[in-house]
């Protein structure tokens, strides 16, 4: 079986973080149906209007790398219901600048 990241673009999830605070802005998901924003533990699709992304247009964007620390879709459990651990610790509060340089590669970065 494969995994998502055997169907790059499908679902690509960028993480904004501020080059001067090192703080994520926000976490955003594009897919084939429009855009989503991460909100309260769950993705919320929006109309871009609908966001502040065109204002962190200066930020460093990241994109989530699913194929780093991923269980490949056959090993998975389909009643688990746990996120991506960059997903998870942002809905908690604790993402750092160090986890999403760990699970994500950089796609606009001002360093």
């Amino acid at each position: 079986m494969t995994g998502i990241e055997d169907f790059p673009g499908l679902i690509d999830v960028q993480v904004f973080v501020n080059p001067e605070t090192s703080e994520v802005d926000g976490i955003f998901a594009f897919n084939f149906l429009g855009l989503c924003v991460r909100s309260e533990g769950d993705w919320e699709p929006v109309l871009r209007s609908e966001t502040n992304i065109d204002e962190l247009s200066s930020d460093d964007i990241y994109v989530l790398d699913w194929s780093i620390d991923d269980i490949p879709i056959s090993e998975a459990d389909p009643d688990d219901d746990e996120e991506h651990p960059l997903l998870e610790a942002y809905d908690n509060d604790t993402i750092t600048l160090d986890l999403v340089k760990k699970y994500c590669r950089p796609i606009q970065d001002s360093k």
